[in-house]
């Protein structure tokens, strides 16, 4: 399991940092972005396994 984690946009660091720190108190806006986006997906996906639908 990784221990650090290097987040980055179009080739540039945005942010770096312990597994813990970055997804307890992301800095940069693009990491906020990337959890938020993989939380609501993931959302989704519970949501419509549960209904029975297919994905």
């Amino acid at each position: 399991m990784p221990q650090d984690i290097l987040v980055m946009n179009d080739g540039e660091q945005v942010e770096y940092g312990s597994v813990k720190d970055i997804f307890t108190n992301p800095k940069s806006h693009y990491t906020k972005y990337l959890i938020n986006a993989r939380l609501e997906l993931t959302d989704t996906f519970n949501k419509s396994v549960n209904k029975g639908e297919a994905v």
